[in-house]
């Protein structure tokens, strides 16, 4: 493919997803309804311990409620005053064993960090300012197996990336500043020098094998690392001129235009550089397909040759910034490169919009997956004769979307999330591709439009996980946090499809700490610092994601009878425990924030039922927002009897569609004589007739909304109400029922 552009959600082909037992609209519950937990621990002071003894295994918690993505296990460590975190995760190639990366900060008085999440001690301490860690565990129930940090005083060193080979040797890259000594060992010694990137190999015990830097005139960081067989991937990004060869006397320099991503490639056995070339201006992600073909995906600013081996292949990048996605062969030769949407689709009133790509991850079909944010409209397809928009809305937050493209790089199909959210972490199986990231407010993750999945961030930014087919169908997402901060970074997947993923999470007390669990047991991480400082996590989820909901919702409607009202109409198949409907409104729907969602009513739940329950709720005095709108968005936020909640729809209501008559009659049939009219502030004569014409009621200037009774002398049958509003006059029939 020789595309030199790219060009929502337009699928080829709509595969089915895996089937849930929610109807349409389909809901994700929002807050802790789909696990439980499985020895959850965190790592760091052994105050912990009290409560891990109330964390043992759990059932799958009450009949009739099915519970999914059961996590295995949480755990997290970190110092008192440090901001540390977790970067990276792998698996060897067995799934059996789980290792992790990134850096754990020293501050004054910070005290060393618990590695062991059992009843042993396994503490680390920062020596410099910063200090990259390595720690492996068991993945099945997490045994501490091992963990190293190399550092040096006053100085910086942080892992950003990690991979295992076959024989579960680990190789991590990132970046680093100063002199250190990457090998562990009591006495053994490897020393680099430099102010950038760093790549080592430890084996299956973390004993060290070989270490190497790329020293540059500039700052550089190795970002991601990937390994095939006899070889080493590395992207990232560097500045100045950088030599990519660590061999003694070796000289391979790269030299950027400021700031360049980087892809390199060595062997595993001793490190030998093979090939490196620049390529954009940051590095972000990098996959390995099964014939050495390597993808590359990061963002560019300007011109750049994506194919300095071989013949010029330039893209241009569209506004200030783009993202870039890059095939090359095992020996370095560009095969495609393609930016994202950089002329103005036809279909896109908004305009030109930016895009970042954040996180890449390849199947076994050597289909290409990308994620990461757009602004504004972008058109994915990198053919230039099809469009293949989407659009986040201009003005309006930036959009997090996902894409895939086959071995060709052509287009298959694309979506979007909604609401500021970040991709950090990309990978698939067989059958699915998953991505983690940050979640700041409320985003819905079903691509399909005739579903909503919303999850709510519940502080400042929460950790999701989200799973789709490899069709780009919606299979399941949760979300874990409180109101702070929760990063996760990375993300692995083991062959029966358990999800690691790890990161960081800030200010969890003992008082108000952070529920690993995102169903109805409990996982809770309390982190060991004060204010401000950070833990790292890590944590297991398993693959099951077939449920039963507490309610069942079978549908969601709305009508504008009026100009001044809406109805609402709902039912559900299956209630458990379900305390009671509250009814939102909002101007924008998927794309209102939670500041513009507004409460307008209640009704009351069922409790338990398994009977079909029909639900109807009237607005009658329409929320304009302070603008004259066409259409109005509404959503259901059904609550439990525990004050667990979760959302359907948004649904939409034309208000163009409404009758000419302002005035609405609710219910128009009843078994108890009462009856309402509604039509805003209105005065109205008000007559009820029988249908030989004798006059059973009259209620004159009455403001409306005006309820009336018809007495139990008034027997079943039809009767005609006569209302009188400005000289008009609207009919309508009425029916009782005894």
């Amino acid at each position: 493919m020789k595309h030199s552009r790219t060009k929502r959600i337009i699928k080829k082909q709509k595969e089915q997803p895996t089937p849930i037992a929610i109807k349409s609209p389909q809901p994700l519950k929002e807050v802790k309804e789909f696990f439980s937990v499985f020895s959850p621990f965190r790592v760091g002071a052994k105050r912990r311990a009290a409560l891990l003894l109330l964390l043992l295994p759990l059932g799958l918690g009450q009949e009739g409620l099915l519970l999914a993505q059961l996590p295995q296990w949480p755990f997290s460590a970190g110092v008192d005053y440090g901001n540390d975190a977790g970067r990276a995760v792998a698996l060897d190639a067995a799934g059996s064993n789980v290792y992790i990366t990134g850096g754990l900060e020293w501050d004054f008085g910070s005290g060393p960090a618990d590695f062991d999440p059992g009843t042993g001690t396994a503490n680390l301490a920062a020596i410099g300012i910063v200090d990259m860690f390595l720690a492996k565990y068991s993945s099945g129930n997490p045994v501490y197996q091992w963990a190293f940090q190399i550092g040096a005083a006053s100085q910086s060193c942080v892992g950003y990336g990690i991979a295992v080979d076959g024989s579960g040797n680990v190789y991590v890259t990132g970046t680093f500043t100063g002199t250190m000594d990457f090998d562990p060992s009591v006495g053994g010694i490897n020393n680099l020098t430099g102010n950038g990137m760093f790549f080592a190999k430890y084996n299956s015990s973390g004993v060290h094998q070989w270490a190497f830097s790329v020293p540059s005139t500039a700052s550089n960081t190795g970002r991601r690392i990937r390994v095939d067989g006899s070889y080493v991937y590395i992207t990232g990004t560097f500045n100045g001129t950088a030599d990519f060869d660590p061999s003694v006397g070796g000289i391979n320099n790269l030299t950027s235009a400021g700031s360049d991503a980087f892809v390199a490639k060595y062997s595993t056995a001793t490190g030998a550089y093979q090939w490196a070339l620049n390529a954009g201006d940051d590095g972000m992600d990098i996959a390995v397909d099964g014939s050495a073909n390597v993808y590359v995906c990061g963002n560019f600013n300007g011109i750049v040759d994506f194919n300095p081996l071989g013949a010029a292949y330039n893209l241009t990048s569209d506004g200030a910034a783009g993202g870039f996605v890059a095939k090359y062969n095992s020996s370095g030769v560009c095969q495609w490169a393609f930016t994202f949407g950089n002329t103005l689709p036809a279909s896109c009133p908004g305009g030109n919009g930016l895009e970042y790509c954040r996180a890449l991850a390849v199947d076994a079909s050597a289909n290409v997956y990308v994620s990461g944010n757009f602004w504004n409209c972008v058109d994915f397809d990198p053919n230039p004769a099809t469009e293949k928009p989407l659009d986040s809305g201009a003005p309006g937050p930036q959009h997090l979307f996902v894409a895939k493209y086959n071995s060709a790089g052509d287009y298959q199909w694309a979506f979007s999330v909604n609401d500021n959210d970040y991709s950090s972490g990309m990978t698939t199986d067989a059958a699915n591709v998953y991505i983690t990231g940050k979640l700041p407010g409320t985003s819905d993750f079903d691509p399909d439009i005739g579903n909503a999945v919303l999850l709510t961030s519940a502080g400042a930014m929460d950790i999701f996980v989200a799973k789709y087919t490899l069709a780009g169908n919606y299979v399941c997402a949760f979300r874990v946090g409180h109101t702070r901060d929760q990063l996760s970074e990375d993300i692995v997947v083991d062959a029966s499809g358990n999800m690691y993923i790890t990161g960081s999470f800030f200010n969890a007390t003992s008082l108000a700490p952070v529920d690993f669990d995102p169903g109805s047991g409990t996982a809770f991480l309390t982190t060991t610092g004060f204010l401000g400082s950070s833990d790292i996590f890590v944590a297991k989820y398993n693959s099951v994601c077939n449920i039963v909901l507490p309610v069942e919702l079978i549908s969601f409607s709305g009508k504008c009878e009026n100009n001044n009202v809406v109805e609402l109409q709902w039912q559900t198949a299956t209630e458990i425990n379900n305390d009671y409907f509250t009814i939102e409104t909002g101007p924008k729907g998927q794309g209102t924030s939670e500041l513009q969602w507004k409460e307008i009513g209640m009704v009351k739940g069922a409790g338990n039922s398994s009977a079909i329950r029909k639900y109807e709720f009237v607005d009658s005095q329409l929320e304009t927002f302070n603008q004259k709108l066409e259409t109005l968005f509404y959503r259901l936020k059904q609550t439990d009897y525990n004050g667990k909640y979760e959302y359907y729809g948004p649904i939409s209501v034309n208000l163009t569609d409404c009758d000419a008559n302002p005035i609405n009659v609710f219910p128009t049939i009843s078994s108890n004589g009462y009856f309402t009219i509604t039509g805003g502030k209105e005065k109205a004569d008000v007559t009820v007739y029988t249908l030989l014409g004798q006059k059973i009621l009259a209620a004159n200037n009455t403001m409306l909304p005006f309820t009336f009774f018809l007495g139990e002398e008034t027997g079943a049958g039809i009767y005609l109400l006569q209302v009188k509003i400005r000289k008009e006059s609207y009919n309508q029939k009425l029916i009782m029922q005894k």
